[in-house]
């Protein structure tokens, strides 16, 4: 659920499009400001915002802030990071400019480790005192290659058209690693901002705007919470997480792996066993034409010059013909002057009720069968879930 928050109307690029000129200035394409904020975490975002109109390999995203109170902060921060470190870390700041941050930390340890930057521009500082990689940064792809104890964000999260994917992605890409993986982030918090009527901060580069319950919730998404703290004054909210996958989510993801494998060798097995049918000289007769059957009929290419003879008991779909495959449906009494040697039911949920509709109409064959854990199985003698439904029959 979500509220109207804030309307800025149509402005241009604030941050990234470096107008060379007046005239290039005035002329400048302007984008929709419309934000919207959650009801629930609080998250502020611009619905009509799109990522390719940002040139981010063209210009850099540079925060100057050469301040006293924010160097002081700065070296906080990288104190506090640094207790997190094993010796000789990996370390990579993902957006990282021209790579100051990172490039402190690694003087914090004398260079010893590893410390890569991850940005799609290429500033002149980009690649002194680490390792410049001048591309985006794929969570799955890099954490596995590069193993890193940290990961840096900072000032990145707030340009993403879908931040909680990207810590979804980090958090499943830590599995592959053993050995503790944490992830440092940092945003502008907008709760100043909200609570004073302040608008400057909300303009296009920006999406997504963090209060700090939203920030939280983000970066619980990503694992164990070390911290979250606002500090200068509270204009910025950060966090550190350690990344994991709770035993719930990792057992979801396997079994999705296993549906994903069933699927693949069931179609092969069924497609065969259905190859095996149409060319046995037996008579065969398919039950359903829409929906669910209609994608029955096209996952397990029943094409029409085999399997020809389509039914349906409702009869309004009588007439027409199967989705993608173009069988023209009967209706299902047309079974007891033509019957079939076997009859393949499509739709598993209704199995009980075709049957009872079968034995009810008289209709003779010598065979029913339906799909079963990657099997055609006999619906009256092999073993499926399907027939305990019926009842009396």
């Amino acid at each position: 659920m979500s509220a109207q928050f804030f309307d800025g109307g149509a402005k241009t690029l604030a941050a990234l499009g470096w107008p060379a000129s007046y005239t290039q200035a005035v002329n400048m394409d302007k984008y929709l400001l419309d934000y919207v904020q959650c009801m629930q975490c609080s998250h502020i975002w611009n619905t009509q915002f799109d990522y390719t109109v940002i040139p981010y390999e063209e210009n850099p995203n540079k925060m100057f802030n050469t301040g006293a109170l924010w160097q002081s902060y700065i070296k906080k921060m990288l104190k506090q990071l640094n207790t997190h470190l094993p010796q000789n870390p990996t370390v990579i700041d993902i957006g990282c400019g021209d790579g100051h941050f990172v490039r402190d930390l690694a003087k914090i340890n004398q260079s010893s480790g590893r410390f890569l930057g991850f940005d799609p521009n290429t500033s002149g500082e980009s690649g002194t005192g680490i390792e410049f990689v001048p591309r985006y940064f794929e969570p799955i792809m890099d954490i596995k290659k590069y193993q890193p104890d940290l990961l840096i964000m900072r000032h990145v999260l707030e340009h993403l058209e879908d931040p909680a994917e990207f810590l979804e992605q980090l958090a499943l890409a830590s599995l592959s690693l053993d050995k503790p993986i944490y992830f440092f982030a940092e945003t502008p918090c907008v709760d100043l901002a909200v609570n004073s009527g302040r608008v400057v901060d909300f303009f296009y580069e920006h999406p997504s705007q963090f209060t700090k319950k939203s920030f939280s919730k983000l970066m619980q998404l990503g694992g164990e919470v070390s911290w979250i703290n606002t500090d200068y004054g509270d204009e910025v909210v950060n966090g550190l997480v350690r990344l994991s996958v709770n035993r719930e989510a990792v057992q979801q993801g396997k079994d999705a792996q296993t549906f994903s494998k069933l699927t693949q060798t069931s179609k092969q097995n069924i497609i065969a066993e259905l190859n095996s049918l149409s060319g046995s000289g037996q008579s065969l007769a398919i039950w359903g034409g829409t929906g669910k059957a209609a994608t029955f009929i096209q996952h397990y290419q029943l094409d029409k010059d085999r399997f020809s003879y389509v039914v349906d008991s409702d009869s309004e779909k009588v007439g027409t013909f199967v989705p993608g495959m173009g069988q023209e449906i009967r209706h299902s009494s047309e079974l007891t002057a033509i019957p079939a040697d076997i009859i393949i039911i499509t739709t598993q949920w209704r199995a009980a009720d075709i049957y009872a509709e079968i034995k009810s109409r008289d209709i003779h064959y010598k065979k029913i069968v339906l799909e079963y854990n990657g099997y055609l199985v006999d619906f009256e003698t092999g073993k499926h879930p399907y027939r305990l439904k019926v009842q009396n029959i």
